[in-house]
């Protein structure tokens, strides 16, 4: 996917995420990610992601890896976060 976006010309930064990775590390480096476009206006974001979801309370959230029915709210992440 990283590659097909990049030939496209279209996006001019990506922050490519993959592997084993855990919801808080993702929220995290999201987060620093759209942190620099804090003060501009961005007119297109697209968010791609290939995984499973969970249902939580307010509709479904991405699960990652370390998702566990024990663990929904730690281990996934939604689209509308506390604080983001």
């Amino acid at each position: 996917m990283q590659r097909l976006l990049e030939a496209t010309e279209e996006y001019g930064s990506i922050l490519p995420l993959s592997g084993k990775l855990e919801a808080e590390t993702t929220k995290r480096r999201i987060m620093a990610f759209l942190e620099q476009y804090e003060k501009t206006v961005v007119d297109e974001v697209l968010f791609y992601y290939s995984g499973h979801g969970a249902l939580v309370p307010s509709g479904l959230a991405f699960a990652m890896s370390d998702y566990s029915e024990q663990r929904v709210v730690r281990g996934s992440f939604e689209n509308e976060e506390p604080g983001g």
